[in-house]
């Protein structure tokens, strides 16, 4: 049996995506069917009931909008709504940056960077985020005739700590253990990598148990703040505190771009250490 934690030189950042990289993409494809938020809101999402799982209601009430406005929602109507979706300040620089402060501690260390997304591929794939980010983890569309007419996939609130368990044990999220389970059933040996090697940004009730569970496993947690709060902060439990709040501003100099990088020395410092 081996005497010591293994050494995996791989860091993984782990981003949400709606208010956390980017403004939300809700709005966005509300707009392309020439719905303002709130009158979708009342005329389709609401009227469903309660009882829903949050991200299966919203994409019913999407596909239920775009059928009373008679337009279809086909792959060009997803990507024209991804034009209205706005990046936040500096989110195209951060991977290089987030590199740079990494090198800067140890050379040969990789750095992953992932979105985990309770939204929905069609929606983020056709953003400029498709072309930093390796992995993009959301929800899914199944289309018949070019339309989209029901859920293919979703990612639910708990599931995104599934999620993060099975990136890190390096299990395809395809393959019957993953994520449908919260056991460990990978020896640390034989990971992707190390959960105290992996940070996680997110913004909101979606994020809470990704928190919980990163920080229960070793991780870093950054959250959002909108102006000076923190949204999910009445919903959050102790146990899913994050380690720093900063503004969705990710140029250099500015607080959260300064706490990615605290990450990033953090988990090469913790990678070199290993070695």
């Amino acid at each position: 049996m081996p005497s010591t934690h293994p050494h995996i030189p791989r860091l993984s950042f782990i981003f949400d995506f709606d208010l956390t990289l980017a403004s939300d993409s809700w709005n966005a494809i509300c707009a392309e069917l020439g719905l303002e938020r709130q009158e979708w809101e009342e005329r389709f999402r609401t009227p469903l009931g309660d009882g829903w799982d949050p991200t299966q209601k919203k994409a019913r009430a999407l596909l239920d909008a775009a059928r009373a406005v008679d337009i279809p929602l086909t792959a060009d109507v997803f990507g024209c709504a991804a034009e209205r979706i706005d990046l936040y300040p500096g989110v195209l620089g951060m991977p290089d940056r987030v590199r740079a402060a990494v090198d800067a501690v140890a050379e040969g260390i990789e750095c992953e960077f992932v979105v985990l997304s309770a939204g929905f591929m069609e929606l983020i794939e056709p953003t400029a985020i498709a072309g930093l980010f390796g992995t993009i983890h959301a929800g899914a569309f199944h289309f018949e005739n070019s339309r989209a007419v029901s859920v293919r996939r979703t990612i639910t609130h708990a599931e995104k700590a599934l999620y993060i368990r099975a990136h890190a044990e390096g299990i395809p999220v395809s393959k019957s253990n993953s994520p449908g389970t919260s056991a460990s059933i990978v020896d640390e040996h034989d990971r992707h990598v190390r959960f105290d090697q992996i940070t996680y940004v997110g913004d909101g009730e979606s994020d809470l148990q990704a928190f919980g569970y990163l920080s229960s496993m070793g991780g870093l947690t950054i959250g959002i703040e909108n102006g000076d709060e923190f949204d999910a902060a009445p919903q959050q439990s102790a146990s899913q505190r994050v380690d720093t709040l900063a503004a969705a501003d990710y140029r250099e100099g500015e607080p959260l771009m300064t706490a990615l990088c605290h990450a990033a020395r953090a988990g090469a410092s913790r990678v070199a250490l290993r070695s």
